[in-house]
């Protein structure tokens, strides 16, 4: 637990394989719908389906450390598998990306995420899972870059976590409040649970 933070932080081990999933998912159903799905979209989208399911089932989807960014909060294990930081042959047994990346079409600081060349094996995702990953990506498609980014930066854990006068560029955020009613008690046994399933 940091002393800087006001909520207290409960460490989740990522499930790699529901996060990996969870992706594939997304991408698949952006390329589906002609939308153009960047990390930042991404990372949205699954903020939002996480803390969706975490409040309607009492767990979250990918079990993802949440971080606040500059642009909102960021799943550290999604963002890491985007940015390629991880070797996907070690840690899944691929080739190589499971993805097409390219640059931008709207945004060209940013990257496009398209065409899984994965088979996409959902073994890991529950139908409650899918269905709020798709509502999540439906909510992230209707909204601008700038309404998404709002909607994102007023979120409790993410207010609570950012911190404008330090030099990070992430803070921890707390599982505790992303429960509509904070409950850190929950988010503590859901994260020792994560480390035993």
């Amino acid at each position: 637990m940091s002393s800087r933070h006001k909520a207290p932080i409960y460490k989740m081990d990522p499930n790699k394989n529901r996060i990996l999933q969870a992706l594939l998912y997304l991408i698949s159903e952006a390329d589906k719908r002609g939308l153009e799905a960047t990390q930042y979209f991404l990372v949205k989208a699954l903020f939002l389906a996480d803390k969706s399911h975490l409040n309607s089932f009492g767990r979250p989807i990918t079990f993802d450390n949440y971080v606040a960014m500059n642009h909102g909060p960021v799943p550290s294990y999604a963002y890491r598998l985007l940015r390629e930081e991880v070797d996907f042959r070690k840690e899944f047994g691929l080739r190589g990306r499971p993805w097409k990346k390219e640059k931008a079409k709207i945004n060209k600081n940013a990257n496009a995420y398209s065409q899984p060349t994965s088979t996409i094996a959902l073994d890991d995702l529950s139908p409650s899972d899918l269905e709020a990953l798709s509502n999540a990506l439906m909510v992230a498609s209707s909204l601008s870059f700038s309404q998404l980014r709002k909607l994102t930066h007023e979120d409790p854990a993410y207010v609570d976590a950012w911190d404008d006068e330090s030099g990070k560029r992430a803070y921890p955020i707390s599982y505790g409040l992303l429960f509509d009613v904070p409950d850190y008690e929950q988010a503590e046994i859901i994260a020792h649970a994560s480390k035993h399933s």
